[in-house]
């Protein structure tokens, strides 16, 4: 049988670690670069009606509200 000594079991604990945060760390990045959504290119729009928030895309004075119908302009937008 081979010896093993104290040494190598906690060089083989620290390279198990290493290999963990790598791969952690890895799938951290690529989850930040697969959610990059921007919502700033489009406007929130409240309906005056029914209170519904929704998006306006870009470019569009008015919107029809897709629960009542009714017609908004952009004075009707969201405010953060």
């Amino acid at each position: 049988m081979i010896p093993i000594f104290p040494e190598t079991y906690f060089e083989i604990f620290l390279f198990l670690v290493l290999i963990v945060g790598v791969i952690a760390w890895s799938y951290y990045l690529w989850q930040q670069h697969l959610e990059k959504w921007e919502i700033s290119e489009e406007k929130l729009c409240r309906c005056k009606n029914c209170s519904l928030t929704y998006i306006v895309a870009r470019g569009k004075k008015e919107s029809e509200c897709s629960r009542c119908g009714e017609q908004n302009t952009l004075e009707e937008q969201v405010e953060f």
